[in-house]
């Protein structure tokens, strides 16, 4: 009996012990999934960097993004739960939004004829 009782305690730890960490993120997986089906986006990722988020913004909406790379290394990595669903016209306000939960937001600049969208703190955003 006490060598049954035994083997349950070590056996619930062990248990437990592996539900207290998630496992690692496979590193196979991509880290976010884009299907394009004409003007229909869907989209979902996890843990995805400030820069692989534009990149994946830049290809949905074919609009030139640029950051600080110092200060998008104090950006958190995005989630989002579940799939987002959109027409392609729209992903543009979806990514400000993103952008906005994390602090950031797009300043236009357009000169000549050349559109780039500046991520830049909220705080920074006051200044041209």
């Amino acid at each position: 009996m006490k060598r049954t009782l035994l083997h349950l305690l070590l056996l619930t730890s062990a248990a437990l012990s592996g539900c207290a960490s998630p496992p690692p993120p496979d590193p196979t997986m991509p880290a976010h999934n884009l299907r394009i089906d004409g003007d229909d986006v869907t989209v979902s990722f996890a843990e995805l960097p400030l820069g692989e988020f534009l990149k994946l913004a830049q290809e949905v909406t074919e609009e030139v993004y640029t950051f600080d790379s110092r200060q998008a290394a104090t950006v958190e990595p995005l989630s989002l739960q579940g799939e987002v669903h959109c027409k392609r016209a729209d992903f543009g306000e979806f990514v400000q939004t993103t952008l906005y939960l994390r602090g950031m937001c797009v300043r236009v600049r357009d000169a000549g004829g050349l559109r780039v969208l500046e991520v830049v703190p909220i705080a920074d955003s006051r200044g041209s």
